[in-house]
C-alpha cells in the first residue's frame, strides 16, 4: 500500500461494489466499471484503460498463484480508511489445464460451436483476482442447532449465521 499510497493516481475505496462493466461492443473491450458505495448508495462510473493480455499457460505451474498478504491484520496503518482488520489479495492461473479449469464469460453455452469459440479465445487471457477480508468475533455470528434440518439418523444440522459487521 504505501508504494500506492505514493501515486497521486491512485485512490483506496473502501465500502465499494462494482455493479457492472462498461463494456464497449464496438471496440470489444471493457471501458470501466460502475461501482456503488455502500455507505452512501450511490453510484459511480470509474473509466479504465485494460489492456488485453495473452497469458502463456504453458509457462508456469499448473496453478500459479500469487498473493499479497501485507495487508492481513493489524500490520499496516489504515487509520482514517475505514475498516478494522485487513485481508489479502490473489491472483491465480490455472495452467495448462484446458477443460478442467476454464474461465469462460457469463452466459457461455456449456458445449457446442459457440462454447469452443469462445473457449479458444479466452483460454489464454483470463486469470483470477480474490480477495478476503477477516471477520471479527460479534454476538450476531453464532452457530446452533438447526431446528428444521437434520442429518440421516435425525439429528439437527448445525446452522451458522453470519451477519458481516459494519466496521466503519
Amino acid at each position: 500500500m504505501p508504494a500506492l499510497n505514493a501515486d497521486p493516481k491512485f485512490e483506496l475505496r473502501t465500502r465499494a461494489y462494482v455493479a457492472r462493466l462498461l463494456y464497449d461492443k464496438a471496440a470489444k473491450k471493457v471501458q470501466g466499471v460502475v461501482y456503488v458505495d455502500m455507505r452512501s448508495g450511490e453510484e459511480y462510473e470509474q473509466p479504465a484503460g485494460i489492456e488485453e493480455k495473452f497469458f502463456n499457460p504453458f509457462m508456469q505451474a499448473g496453478g500459479s498463484h500469487t498473493g499479497i498478504d501485507d495487508f492481513n491484520g493489524d500490520n499496516f496503518d489504515h487509520a482514517g480508511l475505514g475498516f478494522l482488520g485487513g485481508g489479502y489479495i490473489s491472483c491465480t492461473t490455472n495452467g495448462p489445464q484446458p477443460i478442467g479449469a476454464r474461465i469462460l464469460p457469463r452466459g457461455t453455452p456449456a458445449w457446442g460451436a459457440d462454447w469452443k469459440r469462445n473457449f479458444v479465445k479466452w483460454y489464454g487471457r483470463s486469470v483470477r483476482f480474490n480477495t478476503q477480508g477477516c471477520g471479527y468475533a460479534s454476538r450476531a455470528n453464532f452457530l446452533d442447532l438447526d431446528p428444521t434440518y437434520k442429518d440421516v439418523i435425525g439429528r439437527p444440522l448445525i446452522r451458522m449465521t453470519y451477519n458481516d459487521p459494519d466496521d466503519a
